[in-house]
Order: structure tokens, then sequence, then C-alpha cells
């Protein structure tokens, strides 16, 4: 059975007395219904597009690897891609006028990495703590972007964790994180 063949005739009272199966075939945990009807069938509706379309089913589209970790819809996808780039200047104070500047060379580079999982629609996501185990390990990692770009290496400075929206069982709806990157040294 292809998801485009559920999602495309889904309508809410379908959804309702059809819970179990969708949610074993769009992949969300077997537990007491979290998920409204609603949110599944726009789930299932936007699959049965992607699917139609003739989308890139079993292939992983990664958006951004750092060493062997990949980005994307599957582990953690994030929102937006800061960067800030900074160059070192030593300044030579001088009498009855402004500082005098020499350039020393590039200094720091930084990537931040926020986004937000919602768990309640994909699953559990192990994926912030393969970050952090990574960080652990103090290596500095090779990040390449999707168009296969190398960036450079990068050493993970900090993970910043925030659940909200809690579930009766503890279990948080939202997570929303920041990944810090400094590249390292050539």
């Amino acid at each position: 059975m292809k998801i485009g063949d559920i999602g495309g005739n889904l309508n809410l009272s379908a959804a309702t007395s059809q819970l179990s199966t969708v949610r074993r075939l769009i992949g969300l945990p077997d537990m007491p219904a979290i998920a409204t009807a609603a949110t599944i069938a726009a789930k299932l509706q936007g699959l049965a597009k992607i699917d139609a379309a003739g989308g890139v089913t079993g292939e992983r589209l990664s958006m951004l690897s750092l060493g062997l970790f990949l980005f994307g819809i599957d582990t953690i996808a994030y929102q937006e891609f800061i960067r800030r780039s900074d160059w070192r200047h030593a300044a030579n104070e001088r009498l009855g006028a402004r500082a005098a500047f020499q350039f020393l060379g590039p200094g720091a580079e930084t990537i931040t990495l926020p986004g937000v999982l919602m768990p309640e629609l994909t699953g559990p996501n192990t994926s912030l703590a393969q970050i952090r185990a990574m960080a652990e390990t103090g290596d500095a990692y090779p990040m390449v972007q999707s168009d296969g770009t190398i960036v450079g290496n990068y050493i993970i400075q900090a993970v910043d964790e925030r659940r909200s929206t809690f579930l009766p069982g503890g279990g948080a709806r939202r997570v929303e994180f920041a990944i810090d990157l400094t590249r390292a040294g050539d």
C-alpha cells in the first residue's frame, strides 16, 4: 500500500477510525493519540503530493554534513544557517590622531544552526544526543554543504536544547535547539 493511496482519499472521520494504521504508515510512535486527525491528514496529504510527484523514496536528502552526521529531515533539520566571520586588526595608538590599524589575518568563524523538532510528528529523535557525543570527542569535523561545497573543519562549541509544550507523561511536543560551531585552524 502506498502513502498516496490513503492520503489522497483521507478525510477527518476516516483518519480517526484508521488512526493506528495511519500512524504506523507515516512512522509515528504507537502510543495514545497525541496528534489530531487533522494533523495526520495534513501530513499524509503532503506525503502523497511528494509521492505523486515521483518523490525520492528511499534516498536520504541531506542539507549539510558535519563529519559523518547528515543534517536532514530524518535527523535534524535546522531552520537557519547563521555564519559569522571576523578579521583581526591590531591597533597602534598615536598621539593626537586616531589609532592606526594593522591587518593580522582572519579571526574566528562561527556557524549557528537553530531549529525545532516536533517529536509528536517525527517520533523519538536521538540526533541531538549524537551531536553531543561528537562534541565530547573534541575533534574538528569537516563540514560539507549539500551541493558539495567544503565549508571547512568545525568543532562543536555548544548545543542548546529547550523543551516546551509537555504531554501528560512528560514528553515534549516541541524541542527547540541551537548548535554552535567554530572553525578550527587550518
